[in-house]
């Protein structure tokens, strides 16, 4: 279940899976499909597991690629057990990822209202009861068409249900002579599969008198189910098509052959000779092949040749030794036998994965062995290891690396935290867990559902660990980020307060920075950096100069929200040597955007534009959601200071489009950024104009938005001048004020309001009005008067 590393505002054109091989025939399924779209907007292809829901739909899919403006989508929902969680998956296959601020439901209605788009949602039928969500998506979104593939129908208003029909396969073979029965035969679905997918694994098979009919009476006893003609067909360098007829002929006597879900009643017949098949298949195989293919069954979404190598290791008391040298003959095997798939890994690594339909037999073979609940252990344990491994090197100069390994487990990861808080599990490990991948979640952008499993396991284990620390502290993290100050605070203060107790001081001083970041979300200044300073301490006493960083961070952004501009400077530049010389982009990225805002507001546009450009390929290089949104806003603001009023409209929409998609809300100073382009553009520009460039923003592809970030010109009078000399520091002006701040007091001193202010400034009225406050504070004055008084006779004004 994959999803793209960037976030954009309009997904990649098309995204479909090049999944077409064996597909044989369905010209008139196909036919139907397209015609059943032309005429309603959900679609459900509905079958038995294997009988070609998926590839019809490609198939049918495909051919629509044109008539749809903005692209024909895949989204494959087989790992998804949750059904909250099928619209969060889709908002992350489009890039519309999710954060809390609104509903999920909710943000990805506004992303896809006006596109005109076909989304392909594969394997619904465990997650049936989001088929409301799904009707409502439709209701809000006139222009969008749904082609679901599912075992059972929706059940929904204005569904159609398209049952897939098995392969056409001959009614019945007469008395004819042998070389015209082989002929007539390559006109049937079914045979002309057989035929294929025999010569990927014994190139000279052809259909001969001799072997024609017994292909034939094979296709018919599957009952042209592709899958299951596919594993039969695998098998021909075993076993000649006849020597296969006489095999399904026989009963079948294993426990294995139950149904995997109800008894044999309730099930089609189809389903009992696909799982005929499977059987078949497995029973075919040696007890070492048996037992790996048992064992890949516990691996959701694939794995790689490292971890079938480590689960060949593991001794789960039950079953034959398997020895990890042998992995790569095993995997081989039940590649060539139809029973695994090789699939794409990250940086070329293969990954290799079962169907859904294969693996639910593996899983009770798992059961009926007995190997279930150690294995599923296993699983949880690898994986655990996995994101411990990569805690560290998430901080460093492997961080993207890293994150994209995460990603590709991310169903592993999701199914050892389920396992965790079964009464079977180990809740205490599904903390560890959880408080691990706290990072992934904040920069992925998976922002609710990290929450949502970060508050699961803190219900499941609230005893006083370390991994409880880690666990509130990262709950905190995405809570603040998600504007949830309320909830941040009683998480971070509830894990700062077990980290001292504890005498845990590398997690107190996060703890306190992030507290120290919702204070600066509100806007507190003396309160960041209160908490501020006090991080720093904790982390120099520690030694992590990853931590000290991220303190000097907040320290600067305290002085910044103050307008104190050389502060913030001097201290985001000492934070941005450390992020350097421990080649953290993450952080690096975050700091140049600030640097870059820094320069905005004293007017050296050049460095401005050369800090977020350096941003800019940080941030792409990590696949940072939330960071993109923020810089793309940043590029809004240079572009309209610089008088480039369209174009800036044009960054401001793709900024608040990738923030919507991500469900991340602009940091505060982004966000007044963003507001001041839109009253510069609506004073320039017109509101009509204004409002039309900043809707094709939103439309925007992320290629095209960093171009138009990119193409952010300097007029020549800037890019040849020198950079403006630095404004005083505080302390230069009289009582204390900055420049920002003694430029707001000559302006009431001469008359203007509020509102005028903010106009002159190009600010907010909420930035012009916490500029007074702070004047106030510092001159120890009651209002306007006294403050103007204070002006004159300072010689301010």
């Amino acid at each position: 279940m994959g999803s793209s590393r960037l976030p954009t505002t309009e997904t990649p054109r098309n995204s479909l899976p090049v999944q077409l091989t064996s597909f044989i025939g369905r010209e008139r399924d196909i036919c139907a499909v397209k015609e059943l779209l032309a005429r309603t907007r959900l679609v459900t292809l509905t079958g038995p597991g294997g009988s070609g829901k998926t590839r019809l739909a490609l198939r049918a899919a495909t051919d629509l690629i044109g008539e749809f403006e903005d692209g024909v989508h895949f989204v494959g929902l087989a790992s998804i057990r949750a059904p909250d969680l099928v619209v969060t998956t889709i908002g992350h296959t489009l890039v519309v990822g999710m954060d809390g601020a609104r509903p999920p439901l909710e943000a990805l209605a506004e992303y896809l209202r006006d596109r005109q788009l076909l989304l392909v949602l594969d394997n619904l039928e465990q997650v049936l009861d989001v088929g409301p969500c799904l009707a409502a998506l439709l209701a809000a979104c006139k222009r969008l068409k749904l082609l679901v593939t599912s075992r059972i129908p929706l059940r929904v208003s204005g569904e159609q249900e398209l049952g897939v029909p098995p392969l056409s396969v001959p009614e019945q073979i007469g008395p004819m002579n042998a070389e015209a029965t082989a002929q007539s035969l390559e006109q049937y679905e079914a045979i002309r599969l057989f035929v294929e997918r025999a010569r990927s694994v014994e190139p000279g098979f052809t259909l001969t008198p001799a072997n024609a009919r017994s292909v034939a009476q094979l296709c018919r006893r599957l009952d042209g189910q592709p899958l299951a003609i596919e594993l039969a067909a695998a098998r021909v360098r075993l076993l000649p098509p006849s020597a296969m007829l006489t095999r399904l002929a026989e009963p079948i006597h294993a426990p294995s052959l139950r149904l995997l879900t109800g008894g044999p009643r309730d099930q089609p017949a189809r389903l009992r000779t696909l799982r005929s098949a499977i059987a078949w298949s497995y029973d075919l195989l040696d007890a070492e092949e048996q037992a790996l293919f048992r064992r890949l069954a516990i691996f959701v979404g694939g794995c790689t040749l490292e971890t079938v190598e480590a689960v060949c290791a593991a001794d789960l008391g039950r079953g034959p030794a398997l020895l990890p040298d042998e992995a790569l003959d095993g995997v081989g095997a039940l590649l060539a036998k139809n029973l695994v798939r090789r699939t794409g890994g990250t940086d070329g690594v293969p990954r290799f994965a079962m169907l859904e339909t294969i693996r639910e037999y593996g899983l009770e073979s798992l059961a009926l062995t007995g190997e279930l609940p150690a294995l599923r252990a296993w699983h949880a344990e690898h994986y655990l290891a996995l994101v411990e491994a990569a805690g560290s090197r998430l901080r460093g100069p492997d961080q993207g690396a890293w994150l994209d390994r995460l990603e590709a487990e991310h169903d592993n990861l999701r199914a050892a935290l389920e396992w965790s808080q079964t009464t079977e599990g180990d809740a205490e490990l599904g903390l560890r867990l959880s408080g691990g991948l706290s990072s992934f979640w904040q920069i992925r952008s998976y922002m609710d559902e990290g929450r949502r499993w970060l508050g699961q396991t803190l219900r499941h284990h609230p005893g006083p660990s370390a991994a409880r620390v880690t666990a509130l502290t990262g709950a905190g993290w995405l809570a603040h980020l998600q504007h949830d100050a309320a909830a941040a605070r009683g998480l971070l203060e509830e894990g700062l307060a077990l980290a001292r107790q504890r005498g845990d001081d590398w997690s107190a001083a996060w703890a306190l920075h992030l507290l120290g970041r919702v204070a600066y979300f509100d806007g507190d200044a003396g309160t960041a950096r209160t908490l501020g300073s006090q991080s720093l301490e904790l982390a120099r006493a520690t030694g992590d100069r990853w931590l000290v960083a991220w303190a000097l961070h907040l320290l600067g952004l305290a002085a910044h929200i103050e307008s104190d501009y050389p502060a913030a400077r001097r201290l985001y530049e000492e934070s941005l040597s450390i992020r350097r010389e421990l080649d953290f982009r993450e952080g690096a990225g975050t700091i140049l955007i600030l640097l870059g805002m820094v320069d905005c507001s004293q007017g050296d546009y050049r460095s401005a534009r050369s800090h977020f450009r350096e941003s800019l390929a940080l941030v792409r290089s990590l696949g940072s959601h939330w960071l993109m949104g923020n810089l793309l806003a940043n590029f809004a603001g240079l572009a309209a200071a610089l008088g480039q009023l369209e174009r800036a409209a044009h960054l401001a929409g793709a900024a608040g489009a990738v923030s919507d998609a991500v469900r991340v809300r602009p940091i505060p100073m982004v966000a007044t950024v963003l507001g001041e382009v839109t009253r510069s553009g609506q004073h320039v520009l017109g509101h009509v104009a204004f409002e039309a460039a900043l809707a094709d923003g939103r439309r925007m592809s992320l290629e095209r938005a960093v171009a138009e970030a990119l193409a952010v010109t300097l007029p020549s009078a800037v890019s040849s001048a020198v950079a403006p000399a630095p404004p005083e520091r505080a302390g230069a002006v009289p009582g204390g004020l900055t420049s920002r701040e003694a430029e707001v007091l000559r302006l009431i001193a001469a008359g203007c309001t509020s509102q005028e202010i903010a106009g002159r400034l190009v600010i907010s009225i909420h930035t012009v009005e916490r500029h007074i406050t702070h004047i106030y504070q510092k001159l120890g004055v009651r209002g306007r008067a006294e403050a103007v008084a204070f002006a004159f006779t300072n010689g301010i004004v």
